[in-house]
């Protein structure tokens, strides 16, 4: 499944990011949308056998692992309550674990 598969307002308000994930090799998984007042969402990415989790909720950004195959690291795990700095972190951390892809796949 393609980012751009996934509801419209996810890609309005994420697709930059995940064009960074899917230019990085990272194939989305599972999303979920929900129409409430702050439109929570997350998506799920996968690439060889690393998942994570890009989740808007409540106005708090995420980015997690979903899995125990790469240790947290600083920008995974932590809440953004501003958007540009979660998308800078979102996106150095897809450009930085591009460079590991091919020995974890």
């Amino acid at each position: 499944m393609s980012y751009k598969d996934l509801h419209p307002e996810i890609r309005l308000e994420a697709g930059a990011i995940l064009e960074v994930y899917e230019a990085s090799g990272w194939k989305v998984s599972a999303f979920m949308y929900e129409a409430s007042f702050t439109g929570d969402w997350f998506v799920d990415l996968s690439r060889g056998k690393k998942c994570i989790r890009l989740m808007k909720e409540s106005e708090l950004f995420t980015l997690r692992t979903l899995d125990d195959t790469e240790a947290e690291s600083e920008d995974l795990g932590r809440s953004y309550d501003n958007f540009p700095a979660f998308r800078e972190a979102a996106t150095q951390w897809a450009r930085s674990s591009k460079s590991s892809s091919r020995e974890s796949v």
